[in-house]
């Protein structure tokens, strides 16, 4: 996406479909606003860009406990790939296992 949308953009879309993604009870306090956000500027970029979706896909290079990320909802792995988009009017979130 780089090349579509600017930097710092792209980092706050980022930060907030990792929020989603894992879903950490330690966010749960801001994850109404951190969706609304997420949700708003994925609308954004859907219109401007024409992007519908974005995929993840984060590996750990080297196998260490501190790259070993995980939730309540998420298991511990040391790769982790998921898509969001928007679906009618909310977001959405394939967790590919």
């Amino acid at each position: 996406m780089t090349d579509e949308i600017g930097v710092e953009l792209e980092g706050k879309i980022l930060e907030k479909c990792l929020i989603f993604y894992f879903n950490a009870v330690s966010q749960s306090r801001n994850k109404d606003k951190e969706l609304s956000e997420l949700k708003n500027r994925l609308a954004g970029i859907a219109r401007e860009n024409r992007i519908r979706s974005i995929s993840f896909y984060y590996e750990i290079e080297d196998s260490n406990d501190y790259g070993l990320f995980s939730s309540s909802v998420v298991s511990a792995k040391h790769s982790h790939r998921f898509t969001v988009r928007i679906a009618d009017d909310d977001v959405e979130i394939n967790r590919d296992n």
